[in-house]
């Protein structure tokens, strides 16, 4: 790394892997600790879980390409579609669909992660 051989400071954001399967966001700062002599004899720093900020970022990235969508005509099932995504990208695990209603039967909307089977399942279904 290069911050460690010029004796710099260094800051970066990467994903970490918990061991319960949670991907966690971090941001780690350190700092060399410098000898009189001029070696390098340790590191201190600080690392903060910023999952939360990512999510929030992910988030409106996610309604503004909705949004840009919905401006430029995009077909229904496109917006429908990435509306969905990012929701399932809020919860991770997490599989979304999106019914509209057609008089009494219910049609499908969106539902990108789920098998062909089930939007054809649901799909003119009476209510």
């Amino acid at each position: 790394m290069a911050a460690v051989r010029e004796k710099r400071e260094d800051e970066r954001e990467f994903r970490m892997l918990t061991p319960r399967g949670e991907v966690r966001w971090v941001h780690v700062r350190t700092k060399p600790v410098v000898s009189e002599d001029g070696r390098v004899t340790g590191h201190v720093g600080t690392s903060e879980d910023i999952t939360a900020r990512r999510r929030a970022e992910a988030l409106q990235a996610g309604q503004k390409y909705v949004l840009e969508l919905l401006a430029t005509g995009a077909s229904l099932a496109d917006v429908l579609s990435a509306l969905v995504r990012t929701i399932e990208e809020q919860a991770p695990g997490m599989l979304c669909s999106v019914l509209c209603l057609d008089g009494e039967r219910l049609r499908h909307g969106a539902a990108p992660s789920l098998p062909e089977d089930y939007s054809r399942a649901v799909d003119g279904l009476a209510i």
